[in-house]
């Protein structure tokens, strides 16, 4: 009779148990894993700041926040290594321990070294003028990135409790003087867009100080615009940051005067 009972059980009933279980693993718990919620008791729900910030919007920030950083530090290594391969190519010919003496030399820069490094090694070599001049557009945006970057390194972020579209502020809180202060306001979002520009550049950059004018690209890839000037691949915008503060008011009164004198004469 036990027998009967277990056989019945794996010919009949088992297959339609092990269905049930895989469509409630799929749309209850892998569906609520893509689809995070807000926490079900929300106290701020009736105004329109917040008194408290739900685990779900700390959760977006540091994932975008680990994002960034990891593209941030991976592309700044990679303007050393750019550097290295760029005079290792002109040295080694000479040399045969060529690498290991550029090696020796160069062994890693921070971001603002290395941009005058790149910028340096192609005036000496004559680089042609577009080369140049696409060289230089791209080691501005990644020192547009820094900027934000070297906020939340030394301040960290706070989320901006006087609304609910999720802004967070950095900047420099704690200064010595009250007119040097200074708050950039970001968007989680912002974090994603920069770490898709900081994962172009390595690549735009090694094939701009290497240009061959022989090369076929598709019209519409990075690396062609990147040859005409065109920049409209860049996903972020640093237009876009929000800044508050003393130092920010004081420079944009300051503009506003310059604006607004007659030109001389």
């Amino acid at each position: 009779m036990k027998d009967q009972v277990l056989r019945r059980f794996f010919d009949e009933e088992f297959p339609i148990f092990i269905i049930v279980l895989v469509l409630f693993r799929y749309f209850v718990l892998i569906k609520t894993d893509q689809e995070p919620m807000e926490h079900e008791f929300d106290p701020d729900a009736s105004i329109p700041f917040r008194t408290y910030i739900p685990q779900q919007i700390w959760d977006e920030y540091y994932f975008a926040l680990g994002k960034f950083m990891h593209c941030y530090g991976r592309a700044e290594g990679s303007l050393s290594a750019t550097i290295r391969v760029f005079v290792g190519d002109r040295v080694t010919p000479r040399h045969p321990d060529g690498y290991f003496v550029v090696d020796a030399v160069l062994s890693s820069f921070r971001l603002s070294a290395a941009q005058d490094t790149i910028k340096r090694l192609l005036r000496v070599t004559k680089a042609r003028s577009e080369v140049q001049e696409a060289a230089q557009q791209i080691l501005s945006k990644f020192s547009e990135i820094q900027f934000l970057r070297d906020k939340i390194a030394h301040y960290g972020a706070t989320p901006d409790m006087r609304n609910k579209d999720r802004w967070f502020s950095t900047g420099t809180t704690m200064v010595n003087e009250y007119d040097k202060m200074e708050l950039i306001y970001f968007k989680p979002q912002m974090l994603l867009d920069m770490a898709d520009d900081l994962h172009l550049i390595p690549d735009l950059l090694n094939y701009v100080i290497s240009y061959d004018p022989a090369d076929t690209l598709t019209p519409d890839s990075p690396r062609a615009m990147v040859m005409v000037g065109d920049f409209g691949f860049w996903k972020s915008n640093s237009n876009e940051l929000k800044r508050e503060g003393p130092k920010h008011y004081k420079a944009k009164s300051v503009a506003s005067v310059k604006a607004a004198k007659p030109a001389k004469k």
